[in-house]
C-alpha cells in the first residue's frame, strides 16, 4: 500500500495540478446553473446577455480542488500517523484569498457593465417593437424619443415582491410591446437590456427562465408611448 502514497513534494504538485484540472472540467459542465445562481447575487439590471461568464467556473473549480486536495491530504497523513492541521490551515487560507479575489472581480465587472449608460458616452440602439396578434412592427422613433425612452427604462420603480410573485404565476401573457436597448461593445463587453410591456407592467428579461425575470411599474413608459401617439 505504501507504494501508492505520495512521497515527494513534486508528486504533491502533480496531484494538485490534476485535481485542479479535473475540478475545472467538472465545474465547466455546470457553467449555466452556476451562472444562474450567481445572477441572484448580481446587480439588478444584470442579465444573462451581459453576465461575466468565467468567474463562476473559476470559483467552483478552486473550491472543489481545495476540497479534493484536503481529502487526499487527510488520507495520506492519517495513514502515516502525522498531523494534518497546519497544512490544511494554509490551504484554506490561500483558498479563501483566491475565492475572495474572484468574487470581487465578478462584482466589480458586473458593476462596470451595468454602469455603462452612466460612465461612458456610448450611444445605444433603442428598438421599440409592437405586437398586434400575430403581427409585429418596428416603431420609428426620433433621436430625442429614443433618449427619453432610454432614460425611462433606466429609471424604473420595481413592483413589490408580492406583486412580482403573482405576475410570475400567471402564464400566457400577450405582451403589447417590446423594448430592446443595445450598447456597443466596450472593454470586451456589450450591454443589452430587454423589456416587454403589458398595460402598466414592464418585464425585464434577466435570465434563462421567466422565474428570474423582474417586473417594474411601466406607467411612465405607457404614458410616454401615448404622448408619442404610438399606442
Amino acid at each position: 500500500m505504501k507504494k501508492w502514497r505520495i512521497q515527494k513534494n513534486r508528486d504533491w504538485a502533480v496531484a494538485a495540478f490534476f485535481l485542479l484540472l479535473f475540478s475545472y472540467l467538472a465545474a465547466g459542465r455546470y457553467q449555466q446553473p452556476i451562472n444562474e445562481w450567481l445572477m441572484s447575487v448580481s446587480p439588478e439590471k444584470m442579465s444573462s446577455f451581459n453576465q461575466p461568464e468565467h468567474q463562476g467556473v473559476y470559483f467552483a473549480a478552486i473550491f472543489l480542488a481545495a476540497v479534493l486536495f484536503s481529502l487526499l491530504w487527510l488520507w495520506q497523513r492519517k495513514a502515516e500517523g502525522k498531523s494534518v492541521k497546519e497544512m490544511l490551515l494554509i490551504l484554506w487560507a490561500g483558498t479563501a484569498v483566491f475565492l475572495t479575489g474572484i468574487s470581487l472581480s465578478y462584482h466589480l465587472e458586473c458593476r462596470r457593465i451595468v454602469n455603462t449608460p452612466y460612465d461612458t458616452d456610448l450611444v445605444p440602439q433603442v428598438d421599440l417593437t409592437f405586437h398586434i396578434g400575430a403581427e409585429s412592427y418596428l416603431a420609428e422613433l426620433t433621436e430625442e424619443a429614443q433618449k427619453e425612452l432610454l432614460w425611462l427604462c433606466l429609471d424604473l420603480e420595481p413592483l413589490s415582491l408580492e406583486k412580482q410573485e403573482v405576475i410570475q404565476e400567471q402564464t400566457g401573457w400577450d405582451w403589447d410591446a417590446e423594448i430592446q436597448i443595445w450598447y456597443p461593445e466596450y472593454q470586451n463587453h456589450s450591454y443589452r437590456l430587454w423589456f416587454h410591456l403589458k398595460d402598466q407592467i414592464l418585464r425585464f428579461h434577466k435570465g434563462h427562465s421567466t422565474e428570474t425575470d423582474l417586473y417594474y411599474d411601466g406607467t411612465r413608459i405607457r404614458e410616454f408611448l401615448t404622448e408619442q401617439d404610438l399606442i
